[in-house]
């Protein structure tokens, strides 16, 4: 079947459109931007092929905008890391680059808006195929607002706007990442909600405000979170870090394994408007582990210094992260190896402590996450310390699991978050 003239002279338009861009030009070799190129190229032999890459796009993820194409090209494009974006994070936006950045958005808008399916009568529609899902983060918000935008050119203002609080890159795409010596992006981050975490007003007071100063560019500390098992210390920052997502907070969780590779990854971030918590968890060292002494630099000490726009927030089940031996107590020289370890959890600025659960806050804690079950109170509680007697102790994450058990045997979800 033959392509008509008239989409003959949109496919060549748009192959013109792709050729002509500049600071944007880096697209042309990401993999659905080579696919829209060998479509262009050839319409009638790529078409079936161009369409199976867009379906296994949206198979992979739950697409925002009715139209794949529309919705995956708008995805590149607006999480693209290049010299206007990075800019536009750092609010210094020249006005000889606003120029050539609506150069770009107008060819931009152009092959976004192509009516891929119009073009080849052969090729099934792009729309329909998926039930698009509502927008829930900003950057989704962002995608939306352009698919209906008349004038890519003059949204320029409103998205360097958007970058300077959320970052450019993937930073304006994801609030959580996990480092492992590479940065990824959490499409589906844990987030706990601050209202669910009962008993601890003070240390999401102390938390929250810490963070916000931090928000701010106002002084602010790196937070060690200690206490007992089970207490709710990693949900609190996780909590705290998605609350404040939509004013720009990224949360990046790195593992003890990998705490060698802080450097690489302060160098990644440290140049960066874009604000970052570091986040390790359970955090503790064994008498004969020296990783610490990474950490330790990058806390105070080392010559590059920590960035201004990163801080560390860590739990621990420990006050003091390194165990100290007998040997080193006993030894001429133990107090300054015992001086080093103990240094280092006094390198975090503020310290939250969270104790053990008496049963009181264990069932306050209880009937807060159970409050929407049909139940009993007198049931509850007593089937609620029943759980207790054969657990080895109370903490908020046990009221947690007996809430979530008991939802389930009630035959209910419960949506409660967890500790």
């Amino acid at each position: 079947m033959q392509i008509n003239t008239g989409s003959m002279e949109k496919l060549t338009k748009a192959k013109e459109a792709l050729e002509e861009l500049l600071i944007y030009r880096e697209l042309q070799k990401k993999p659905l931007f080579l696919e829209l190129s060998y479509f262009l190229a050839s319409p009638e032999e790529s078409c079936y092929r161009f369409f199976s890459y867009l379906a296994n796009c949206a198979g992979a993820q739950t697409p925002v905008l009715a139209d794949l194409w529309q919705n995956f090209s708008l995805q590149e494009i607006l999480s693209a890391e290049n010299l206007f974006t990075l800019s536009a994070e750092g609010g210094k936006v020249t006005e000889c680059l606003a120029e050539v950045a609506a150069h770009d958005w107008q060819r931009l808008e152009e092959l976004v808006k192509l009516d891929v399916s119009a073009l080849v009568p052969q090729l099934p529609s792009l729309r329909g195929l998926v039930e698009p899902k509502i927008p829930t983060t900003p950057f989704e918000e962002l995608m939306l607002s352009f698919q209906k935008a008349e004038n890519w050119a003059a949204e320029l203002p409103s998205l360097i706007d958007f970058y300077n609080c959320y970052g450019a890159g993937p930073a304006c795409r994801h609030w959580a990442f996990v480092w492992d010596g590479e940065l990824r992006g959490i499409s589906r981050p844990d987030e706990s909600d601050l209202a669910e975490l009962v008993g601890l007003d003070r240390q999401k007071e102390l938390l929250l405000a810490n963070t916000k100063q931090f928000l701010q560019n106002l002084p602010a500390n790196c937070v060690l979170l200690h206490g007992a098992r089970g207490t709710g210390k990693s949900s609190l920052v996780k909590a705290v870090s998605c609350l404040l997502a939509d004013r720009g907070l990224h949360l990046v969780e790195v593992a003890k394994e990998d705490l060698q590779t802080l450097p690489a990854l302060l160098s990644l971030l440290g140049s960066r408007n874009a604000k970052f918590i570091i986040f390790i968890d359970d955090l503790s060292f064994e008498e004969q582990e020296t990783s610490y002494k990474a950490l330790k630099a990058v806390l105070e000490g080392s010559v590059a210094g920590r960035p201004a726009n990163i801080l560390i927030y860590a739990t621990s089940n420990r006050r003091h992260l390194v165990v100290e031996s007998f040997r080193e107590r006993e030894e001429i020289h133990g107090s300054d190896t015992i001086h080093e370890k103990l240094s280092l959890s006094d390198r975090f600025g503020l310290h939250l402590t969270f104790p053990s659960l008496d049963q009181d806050d264990y069932l306050q804690i209880v009937e807060h996450l159970a409050r929407s079950l049909p139940i009993s109170h007198e049931e509850l509680i007593r089937r609620a310390l029943a759980w207790e007697r054969k657990s080895s102790g109370r903490s908020g994450r046990l009221a947690q699991q007996f809430v979530q058990a008991l939802a389930g045997e009630l035959g209910i979800g419960s949506g409660h978050q967890g500790r």
